[in-house]
């Protein structure tokens, strides 16, 4: 009778071993490798923020393909401000599936403040190389490339990043390595670390929750992506920013959560926590525009005064 327990205890674990290191790959699979945003949500982004013809507009620009580190080009277009040799730049990091195309909601707002807008795809979007979607861990090195060649041809640019979603990851994770050559960061929708960020994705998944897949997941990318949950835990780039940082947030966004834990660290005077009322994150700048804007103007005023 114990042999048959036993015999049985094993075929159980063995059988669970199966299933957690199925569950780790599909898992990896589907979060590193994530679907385009659909075309329609997209264009509807666009003609909500004042954007009615994109590819008009992109073809106005100065398209080039920078090369990243990890041997692959980088999609980049910089729309030039109205204003000949403006040495303001902001350069816009999109969301989970979408690509250049999207961050020219922002174009508008940035464009009238005087800024030479710089849209980009992010590895694995778009036009852009690269296999996999890292939250931030390879794509901020590409980031870097397209800082360094604004640098070549404008010294002393002024440089902000604006980031939202896997943009804010981005920034965030750039902001860890960025000595002082990015003036000033705005990032919406951020989440404090991977380990969040899946907690709050999953939380209606309760019977995968059961399983131990995070620490399956955490070592999985350890051996085969060459980075783990701790390269992705953005809350010390936030506490230790040597320059101005604004967290944005919609007050209907679920990640609006991660706005408390960020709170205590109000008190440095380089970062400014604001909520944008009855907002999503993908409405959080048409919800009411006129709030957003001046939000973001006041905010690069006061940066660009000090």
């Amino acid at each position: 009778m114990l042999k048959r327990i036993f015999f049985f205890i094993i075929i159980v674990s063995f059988l669970l071993i199966i299933i957690l290191f199925s569950g780790t790959i599909w898992m990896s699979m589907k979060a590193t490798h994530i679907p385009p945003v659909s075309q329609v949500l997209v264009t509807q982004k666009l003609v909500d923020s004042g954007i009615n013809d994109s590819q008009t507009l992109i073809e106005q620009g100065t398209t080039s393909h920078i090369p990243s580190p990890f041997g692959y080009t980088i999609d980049t277009t910089v729309l030039y401000a109205q204003q000949k040799d403006a040495k303001k730049f902001i350069i816009l990091n999109h969301d989970f599936g979408e690509d250049k195309i999207a961050s020219l909601a922002y174009y508008n707002i940035f464009h009238q403040l005087g800024f030479n807008v710089v849209i980009y795809s992010q590895r694995h979007h778009g036009q852009t190389g690269g296999n996999s979607t890292t939250y931030g861990f390879y794509e901020k090195y590409d980031l870097g490339a397209i800082v360094v060649d604004i640098l070549k041809t404008t010294p002393d640019a002024i440089i902000g990043l604006h980031g939202v979603g896997l943009g804010a990851a981005t920034v965030l994770a750039y902001n860890k390595i960025a000595t002082l050559e990015i003036d000033f960061y705005i990032i919406e929708s951020a989440f404090p670390n991977i380990s969040a960020f899946f907690d709050l994705e999953t939380q209606q998944y309760q019977l995968l929750n059961l399983l131990p897949w995070k620490q399956a997941l955490n070592s999985w990318w350890k051996l085969t992506r060459g980075f783990s949950f701790d390269d992705l835990d953005f809350t010390q780039s936030i506490t230790t920013t040597p320059r101005p940082l604004l967290l944005l947030y919609g007050s209907e966004d679920p990640r609006h959560i991660f706005a408390k834990q960020f709170k205590p660290l109000t008190s440095s005077q380089f970062i400014q926590i604001e909520t944008i009322e009855g907002a999503t994150k993908d409405t959080i700048m048409i919800t009411d525009p006129e709030v957003y804007q001046n939000v973001i103007s006041d905010f690069i005023d006061k940066t660009l005064q000090n």
